[in-house]
This record gives C-alpha cells, sequence and structure tokens, in this order.
C-alpha cells in the first residue's frame, strides 16, 4: 500500500460514518484521516468495510465475469483499488454505470472513469443518479457532505443495520440487488410477454427506450427512511394524551414570546398537557412552557426537508391535540404553509410571531412574511409582541375578527387562545341522496347473487384513451371466462365528455353494461358500482390505464379463497408524463411495517378486492377546498384497520398512465391530505410498554429561570 496513487484512492473512498458504525467508535464520524488510520491498523484485520460503494461479494463476482482472479494472498478491497480500478470494475450493486450515463450523458464524454468521478463527487449531490433505484438511497446530503464524505446513500445503508452485517452487505444493498432481479423478471418468458401485449395496445407503455427508475417498498423505497423515522417518534411519545402541542425552533423565537405562551397555558384549566417539540437543532434548550419535551431534530435530521415535514405531520395527526402553537419553527411554518387549511378542520391553530426586529431578509425573527401570509387567513389566533401586532394590523388594515385574532403576547385571553377544537371531520361517504343517473342500458339496481368477478372501468374524460383501456379489459375477462369465471363487465361513465361517451355506444356488443352518473368524484364512482354489481369480487381499472392480460385469472387464483384478501399487482408500471416501476408490498411480507400506511400510501384503487370490503368501507367523498383527498389512500388505512389483509398477486402488472393533468398529480400540487382515520392515530398503534415515553423529559418551571433564547 506504499503506492501514493493507491493510497489517494483510498482515502477518496473512505466513509467515516459508515466505518464507525460497524467498529463502534463514533468519534470516528467526519474524520477522514482518523477513519483511515483506525482501518489500516484495526478494521483490515478486523474484516470491516470502510467504503460504502465496495461489496466484496459483488466484486468477486464482476471480476470474475471480467476473468480478474483474485489472489488468495490479497484483499478483494486491496485488488479493487489497483487491478479493478485500473480494468474499471465497478465493486457495487449501488452503481449502474449504464444507467448513470443515461442520466448524465455529460459525464460519459468525460476522460474520468464514470464511476471515479461518482466516488469524487456525485455520491455526495443528490440529484445524481446512479442506479434506476438510487431513489431509495436518502433525501439529500449534509452542506458538508463532501468534507465528512457521507454520501447520500449512507442513510441507506445504515438503515435496519441492527439486522445486517454491514461487514458484507446492508438493507440498501439486500433492497436493491432484489428489486433488480425483479426488474430482471419483467424481461422474462412469463411476464415479457405481457409487457409486449401491453404495448402491443398502448405504444407509450415502451416509451421512451431507456431503464426507468424504480422503487420497492419496503425494500427498497425512500419512504422506508420516513416510516422508521416516524416509528421511532412515535414510539418516544407514547399513547400520548396531549392537549396543546407547541412547535420550537429555539433560538429563533423572539424573547419572552414562548414564556409569555407558557404563562397562558399554565392559566388554564388544570390537567391540560402541553408536548413541546423542539423541530431545529438546539431547539430543545429553548424556554418552554411545562410540560414534555420532543427533541425531534434528532428522529429527523438526516432527511430531506419535504420527509422531515412527513414525520411532523405524523406526530401531529398521530397525537390529534386540540391545539397546535408554532412558536419559531421553521418546520412548523413550513407544515402550516402547506397544510393548514386541512389541519384547522382538525385542530385549532395558532402562531407566536417574533420580534419586529427584521433579519438579514427584511423579515421579523421566528417567521418569514411569506410564510404569515400563506398563513394569515387559516390561523385561529397570533399572539405578538405590542409593536408587531401594531405594525401587522395597520399594514394589512385588520379590523372586526380579524384584529382579534391577532393578540398582544403581554395579554393573551385563555379563552380565546383555548378555545373550542373543530370537530373531526368525518369520511364523508356515499351521500344519502343518489345523484341523477343520466341513462343505463340496462337496469340499475343491486343483486344479492351473481357472477364470481365484476370488470368495472371508471371513465370521465380520457376520450379515446377510453377505448385502450377497455380493450384491455376486455382481453382480461376474456381470459378469465377461458378458464370457466362468471365475469360480469360493467362501465361507470361519471359526467362523461362526448368523446369519452361515443368509445362506448357500441359497448352492448362487447357485453357491457354502462352507468352513466353525475356524482364528479371518483371515489363515489366505485361505490357506485359497488352497489350496482352482485358479483363476489370487483375489479377496478381507471378509463386511461391497462391491465396485463392475466389479472382477473391470476387476483383470482390467489384471492378468491380467502374472503379477507384485497389483491395488488406485483409492479405498477408507469408511462407518458412518468417513466418508472413501482413494485408493491405485500402485507405478508415480514419486512413490511403497516406504520407506512400513516405517512405513504403503499397501494392504489385498482385491486382485486371482495365486494363486501367496498360495502363495509366506502371510499369517502373527495373535499379539495376543504384540503381531503386521496380517498384511496383512506380507504386502504379502512380496510387495514378492519382486517383485511393486502397481498400481491405475483407476475402481474398495472400499466398506468400518468398524465400532467391527473387527479393524483393536481391533488399533490394541491397539498391535501387524507381525511382523519383511527389508523393514524397514535393511541391505535400504542403499545402496552409505557416505558417508550422514557426518552421524553420533563422541564420543571424552576429550569426555565432567566430570560429568552436570542434571535438570529
Amino acid at each position: 500500500m506504499a503506492d501514493a496513487t493507491v493510497l489517494a484512492r483510498l482515502r477518496g473512498v473512505v466513509h467515516p460514518a459508515f466505518y464507525a458504525a460497524q467498529v463502534g467508535e463514533p468519534a470516528l464520524a467526519g474524520d477522514v484521516e482518523a477513519t483511515l488510520d483506525h482501518y489500516l491498523e484495526v478494521g483490515v484485520d478486523g474484516g470491516a468495510r470502510v467504503s460504502v460503494f465496495f461489496a466484496e461479494d459483488h466484486y468477486r463476482s464482476a471480476a470474475g465475469e471480467r476473468g480478474l482472479p483474485i489472489p488468495d494472498d490479497v484483499r478483494p478491497f486491496f485488488h479493487w483499488l489497483t487491478v479493478g480500478w485500473r480494468e474499471r470494475v465497478v465493486p457495487t450493486p449501488l452503481f449502474d454505470e449504464a444507467y448513470y450515463c443515461a442520466q448524465h450523458p455529460e459525464l460519459a464524454a468525460g476522460r474520468e472513469w464514470v464511476f471515479a468521478q461518482f466516488l469524487r463527487a456525485g455520491c455526495y449531490a443528490p440529484h445524481r443518479q446512479p442506479h434506476p433505484f438510487s431513489s431509495a438511497y436518502g433525501f439529500t446530503a449534509a452542506a458538508d457532505a463532501r468534507a465528512r464524505q457521507d454520501p447520500v446513500a449512507l442513510p441507506g445503508m445504515l438503515l435496519h443495520a441492527e439486522a445486517y452485517d454491514l461487514r458484507r452487505t446492508s438493507w440498501l444493498e439486500a433492497g436493491v440487488a432484489t428489486g433488480m432481479d425483479k426488474v430482471a423478471a419483467l424481461r422474462s418468458d412469463t411476464m415479457g410477454p405481457l409487457v409486449a401485449a401491453a404495448a402491443a395496445l398502448e405504444p407509450l407503455v415502451m416509451q421512451p427506450k431507456t431503464d426507468r427508475w424504480a422503487c420497492w417498498m419496503p425494500h427498497a423505497h425512500r419512504m422506508t427512511h420516513v416510516t422508521v423515522a416516524a416509528e421511532r417518534v412515535r414510539r418516544r411519545v407514547g399513547p400520548a394524551d396531549v392537549d396543546t402541542i407547541v412547535l420550537t425552533g429555539g433560538d429563533q423565537v423572539a424573547d419572552g414570546a414562548v414564556d409569555g405562551l407558557g404563562e397562558a397555558l399554565r392559566a388554564a384549566t388544570p390537567g391540560r398537557r402541553v408536548l413541546v417539540v423542539a423541530t431545529e437543532p438546539d431547539g430543545s434548550s429553548a424556554p418552554t412552557p411545562d410540560g414534555d419535551v420532543l427533541d425531534l431534530w434528532q428522529e429527523i435530521e438526516h432527511l430531506g426537508e419535504s420527509a422531515r415535514m412527513l414525520v411532523l405531520l405524523d406526530l401531529v395527526r398521530g397525537v390529534g391535540p386540540e391545539r397546535l402553537v408554532v412558536a419559531g419553527s421553521d418546520l412548523g411554518w413550513q407544515m402550516l404553509v402547506a397544510f393548514a387549511r386541512t389541519l384547522r378542520n382538525e385542530m385549532r391553530l395558532g402562531a407566536v410571531l417574533g420580534s419586529p426586529t427584521p433579519d438579514a431578509d427584511g423579515d421579523p425573527v421566528g417567521h418569514s412574511t411569506r410564510e404569515l401570509q400563506a398563513c394569515l387567513d387559516q390561523l385561529h389566533w397570533m399572539a405578538a409582541p405590542q409593536r408587531l401586532r401594531i405594525e401587522l394590523i395597520d399594514r394589512y388594515l385588520l379590523t372586526g375578527a380579524s384584529r382579534d385574532r391577532l393578540v398582544d403576547i403581554d395579554d393573551l385571553d385563555v379563552t380565546g387562545l383555548l378555545g373550542q377544537a373543530p370537530a373531526r371531520p368525518t369520511a364523508a361517504p356515499m351521500p344519502a341522496s343518489q345523484p341523477t343517473i343520466g341513462r343505463a342500458t340496462s337496469g340499475a339496481t343491486a343483486r344479492s347473487e351473481g357472477p364470481t368477478i365484476a370488470a368495472v372501468l371508471t371513465a370521465h374524460a380520457e376520450g379515446a384513451l377510453a377505448g385502450i383501456s377497455l380493450h384491455s379489459m376486455l382481453e382480461a375477462i376474456g381470459r378469465a371466462r377461458e378458464i370457466g369465471l362468471d365475469v360480469e363487465a360493467l362501465a361507470v361513465l361519471d359526467n362523461p365528455t362526448a368523446a369519452t361517451r361515443e368509445v362506448f355506444a357500441e359497448a352492448d356488443q362487447h357485453g357491457l353494461r354502462v352507468e352513466e352518473v353525475a356524482y364528479a368524484d371518483q371515489g363515489l364512482v366505485r361505490n357506485h358500482a359497488a352497489q350496482m354489481v352482485g358479483a363476489t369480487h370487483l375489479a377496478f381499472l381507471d378509463g386511461d390505464d391497462l391491465w396485463s392480460r392475466n389479472w382477473l385469472v391470476e387476483a383470482y387464483r390467489s384471492c378468491a379463497e380467502d374472503p379477507w384478501a384485497i389483491g395488488h399487482p406485483e409492479v405498477n408500471w408507469f408511462f407518458d408524463n412518468q417513466h418508472n416501476l413501482y413494485f408493491l408490498p405485500d402485507q405478508s411480507d415480514p419486512a413490511f411495517d403497516p406504520a407506512t400506511l400513516r405517512v405513504a400510501n403503499p397501494w392504489d384503487a385498482l385491486a382485486f378486492a371482495p365486494r363486501a370490503a367496498h360495502l363495509e368501507h366506502p371510499y369517502s367523498r373527495r373535499a379539495v377546498d376543504d384540503g381531503y383527498a386521496y380517498e384511496d389512500w383512506h380507504w386502504n388505512l379502512e380496510t387495514f384497520g378492519g382486517g383485511y389483509r393486502h397481498r400481491v398477486v405475483p407476475g402481474t402488472i398495472h400499466f398506468k398512465r400518468r398524465r400532467r393533468d391527473s387527479q393524483f398529480v393536481r391533488a399533490r400540487a394541491q397539498q391535501v391530505l387524507t381525511r382523519p382515520s383511527e389508523q393514524l392515530s397514535y393511541s391505535w398503534w400504542a403499545e402496552p410498554d409505557d416505558a417508550s415515553r422514557s426518552a421524553i423529559r420533563r422541564m420543571p418551571a424552576q429550569s426555565r429561570s432567566g430570560s429568552s433564547s436570542s434571535g438570529k
């Protein structure tokens, strides 16, 4: 190892935090030189890995394929640093050279080996995509990540570290390797023809002809990071009976503001409990009212901004307080900007505004002008120092109730501050009064007995694209009938355009019954369909998507004998405006944590399910103006809570068109949430062991002696 070039290579691929986790020396994290010395003196003989991007088993296989034998007296890692580097052998399953070059073609033209460039710089850049599954690696990198040599993939390598021998493999490497096996299976003799048949119907399925990015929950999916963090927080808080949550950012809170809030809360009705959540670094040391203090930052520091907000949102909705107060928390303000419209339906929202003295950007300390303006009409009350209160009243010409909502921090009205929490919104399922049905090609009454499967296509404004979906559904029905299954075919058109209606003008020639309704709500359309059919199982298809032609047959074989089973395809193949593969999780997979349902929706509505599941758990009404949508997510929460088991049907595919104006895209752009559900509540997930709350510390009043934190 005396060669200076090889030593430079070695130093460049050292990842201290990864190595420190293996050898039990946390002080090494971030110290490249100390880690290198420790590795050469101790780690080599101990078999520890010093680089995230070297996996011995993978390198042995790759070197063997290239005809590069590794002598018995040479350690594979050192062999790669010399021979493997010269021959440009990639020693990790986490880097796909062809994929990296396709995503970043400007690098392929350079003289530097693209993997060397990735190790030098690309692995610290979140926007770089080194692999189809690289979205699972992590979210972001700290500002000093390159100096500390902490690659974006580090969180994925350390996730569930207790379950892996990091000297050999990790959660991320195992998930990516198995995930690539699933991608390869799409070209197999079983699934390859299914893709080809779909592409023959819809050529866009195979465009563009490049590798698609992929994810597989929970084995190679970024939301697994969020789920783990959210569950750590839940276990720390426990089944909390919290009246008020205060989000604080520590030294960003104006002098005396949080103390003033504390006085008001202490003067409230005895027994009210407050949970103070520190969402930024050093926030836990800020002056706070009496109550529990949770340092959230230590659980979310490694996540990206949007993921941090998801964990905070899970905490807020999981605890379900009557009041939420933002007091100098940057993350709290970001959450209000995004979701105040929704949260105000579930709890009273308040904010403590900071000092009128502006910061470097001209904003009052503790919040930005943009944040305040976005939330001004959504907050139930605001408390500000007198000078700032006067300035805001004058600036916005506040009058009447608007002015009354802005109170002096030194003169808080406890009654107005605590107030009455809003009534919790309900699921708002099918309305009691049915909308007018425009026409029906046959009777529209619900039946108690009937076919085995009802194949239901829902459409609205897809036009000619609905013809492709209808063609796909008829092929799947034909395959099911060939093996003797009795299949009922139904199309439900919701306020259809003329072009969409025209697609179904001759539907009766295909044995298809058509219903036309006026719900303007896809969930309610599905409820209507469940009432109209008599089959034991329903299979839904959206009017611009496709099933693999074996879907009905294989879903029936997998699920029909289990009255509690809900079937989902093995993979969702997205095309048109989005090009990726999503391998769905099976609830019976030991690696799948059902808590994922609190932070993400693992399944969609195109399921094969017992009709009973739809009758017992009707879809909720969309209420975008109130901040609620994602009715399929809510349905999955409710069916899971009701005892149904969501299963994957092996060897099946749904081809899902992602249009720029799809309901999912619009809902995400409008920053809506799923309706409240018992399964979102911490109390539903409560563990009997109250020791889980031991990480929360009590802050006695005397520890708050003195003044407040300073502003930035």
